[in-house]
């Protein structure tokens, strides 16, 4: 599959049949195949992650459709599937599963073509010093609670949220996924344009049990490719 960068928590994942756009806000979506069928998925209504103006991407690909977390209301189109959380949808030949974000909408799990993604949205280990105890164990709890319901699928490629304004505590929430799932490969999202953050989590001592399946990138646009499950990465 050939994955791009498209800005913050967007990316575009193209493969054979199909081409799955992630939270797609700005920047440019690369050329695919128009036979291809095209999935634009939101997952929440933050304006990181919902592009306003959805209806006239439709519009500029009639063969797409849109996969939107239920949070948001201000999309009227029949392309358009609405989700909640924890729900379970069949949608062509794609499988799509959601889980409660311990922020707003949903994170998307989606099989397509022997392939299982998982984009997280803001599904995320929210440790912020200035929250009470209580707030801290409770947003611990929600957390592991959803990433351990994926414990038992193999995720061929997950974005998972890497957010500098964590500061010490940034790797926390991707540390957890990666220790309690089975991830082929990451890509870190939610950076800010702090792409060296990639950087600092691959020599942090955290890492060292899946670093070299980190997948980092420094700008708008790039582009890697990812064969098979035993296959390196091209970038």
């Amino acid at each position: 599959m050939n994955v791009t960068y498209l800005d913050h928590s967007g990316f575009c994942v193209e493969l054979k049949h199909t081409v799955l756009i992630f939270d797609f806000v700005e920047g440019s979506l690369p050329h695919f195949d128009p036979k291809k069928a095209i999935y634009f998925f939101v997952s929440h209504r933050h304006q990181d992650h919902f592009h306003k103006h959805l209806g006239e991407l439709l519009t500029a690909y009639p063969q797409a459709k849109a996969i939107v977390s239920s949070d948001i209301r201000r999309v009227r189109d029949a392309a358009v599937t609405f989700m909640r959380p924890k729900e379970e949808r069949m949608l062509d030949d794609i499988y799509i599963t959601t889980l409660q974000s311990t922020d707003e909408g949903v994170a998307f799990l989606v099989q397509a073509e022997q392939q299982v993604i998982y984009h997280a949205g803001d599904l995320h280990w929210w440790y912020w010093d200035d929250d009470s105890k209580s707030e801290k164990a409770a947003m611990k709890q929600a957390y592991f609670t959803e990433i351990k319901k994926l414990c038992d699928i193999p995720i061929d490629l997950a974005f998972l949220v890497l957010d500098p304004r964590q500061e010490s505590d940034y790797w926390m929430g991707f540390d957890a996924f990666m220790r309690i799932n089975q991830v082929q490969y990451a890509v870190p999202m939610h950076c800010w344009e702090d792409y060296d953050i990639m950087n600092r989590l691959k020599n942090h001592p955290c890492s060292e049990p899946y670093r070299d399946r980190i997948i980092s990138y420094d700008h708008r646009g790039e582009t890697f490719q990812i064969g098979g499950k035993q296959d390196e990465i091209c970038i």
